[in-house]
């Protein structure tokens, strides 16, 4: 159920890799193949190989570099083997990057084939050198997911800040709104408070204040009205949250921008979402 050794053919060994076969309790085939022998011997778990993965993908390099270390310590260990090993191993991690990445629609094969010389067989490739080579690897495919994960959540951001814009008047909650653009509540209020330093809940009542303060400029509305129209069923509490974001009152703030108030009565929700880009971003 634990063999140590199996003794495989070359081509199987192959197929075995390629397809991430398992044989046994928590094994993987390795193809740990040395000329003459054909030898195929279990280093470690799967799990191991796949962390890197996983930390890769994230774009955590740090952690995806430890885990590879300590992966080919435990290769080396098992005695010398041959370049021709660590290039089998080489490319079998970046045939599961590259399958995992797509997986996240990242496309990242390219970027790396175009700044690193393919790996060939080499009698002087050994742990050290593969850990330098598959460093650089590992350090392009971060750097890619970060920036890919960046526009994403700019992209994210961007369409959040719209769909409060859209239904601020409502009872919003971030479940919905989460679900509504197709992420997580943790990540969507993660993203929210890295840019605002809000939560979800306050960023929802800045849209709303920012809309009622178009309104007092832009209508006749009274106070009751103005906090009924952007969402608040509480005249004195809209009052309270006005001032404490603006530092006035809402009668107050109309008054102090009174030459402004003559603008066409015409609400322009893009314009909000652009000032609140502009005050924040």
């Amino acid at each position: 159920d634990d063999p140590k050794h199996i003794h495989l053919s070359y081509n199987q060994a192959i197929d075995a890799v390629l397809e991430h076969d398992y044989l046994g309790k928590e094994t993987d085939i390795h193809k740990h193949y040395v000329t003459g022998k054909k030898d195929l011997t279990y280093a470690f778990g799967p799990e191991q190989e796949d962390m890197i993965i996983k930390y890769a993908l994230s774009g955590q390099l740090l952690d995806s570099l430890k885990t590879l270390k300590k992966v080919l310590a435990s290769i080396k260990e098992l005695g010398k083997f041959n370049g021709d090993f660590y290039v089998a191993f080489i490319q079998k991690l970046l045939y599961h990057l590259y399958r995992d990445g797509l997986a996240y629609d990242y496309h990242f094969e390219a970027h790396i084939n175009k700044n690193m010389t393919p790996i060939k067989s080499d009698d002087t490739l050994d742990s050290d050198s593969t850990f330098t080579y598959l460093q650089e690897i590992l350090t392009l495919i971060t750097d890619y997911v970060l920036e890919q994960k960046l526009d994403q959540d700019q992209l994210l951001l961007e369409n959040a800040l719209k769909y409060v814009q859209a239904y601020y008047t409502s009872r919003i909650s971030l479940n919905s709104a989460a679900q509504y653009l197709m992420t997580t509540p943790k990540h969507l209020e993660d993203i929210i408070y890295r840019v605002y330093e809000k939560s979800f809940y306050d960023f929802c009542i800045m849209v709303r204040i920012e809309n009622a303060k178009e309104m007092l400029l832009k209508t006749k509305l009274n106070t009751t009205e103005v906090a009924n129209a952007v969402g608040f069923n509480n005249t004195e509490y809209f009052v309270a949250i006005f001032k404490q974001l603006t530092n006035v009152t809402p009668s107050e703030y109309r008054h102090q921008n009174k030459d402004t108030s003559d603008l066409p009565i015409t609400l322009n929700k893009q314009a909000t979402i652009n000032r609140i880009n502009r005050r924040y971003i």
